[in-house]
């Protein structure tokens, strides 16, 4: 049986605090990008373990599929909830 093709690039959405925010650092060796809202949140996780960043809304489906187009995503953890008031 031949070995399976090893995952490369991980997406995380809810990334600037909770679940996302721990889970962000954990797969090291894949490519991650976080996605969530908080700019500041954001830049520290690119400087502490090396994300990719994309600061947008998960309801805001069109800019995200722009910004990850031609990403070959392996493996995503959609952690993102939305607030409603």
């Amino acid at each position: 049986m031949s070995e399976p093709t090893p995952y490369k690039t991980a997406v995380v959405t809810g990334a600037t605090s909770g679940i996302g925010r721990a889970t962000v650092p954990k797969p090291a060796r894949y490519s991650t990008t976080a996605v969530g809202c908080n700019t500041k949140s954001l830049a520290d996780l690119a400087d502490q373990c090396g994300a990719q960043t994309i600061e947008a809304d998960v309801r805001d489906t069109q800019s995200i599929v722009d910004r990850l187009s031609g990403v070959e995503i392996d493996i995503l953890v959609n952690n993102a909830g939305i607030l409603s008031t």
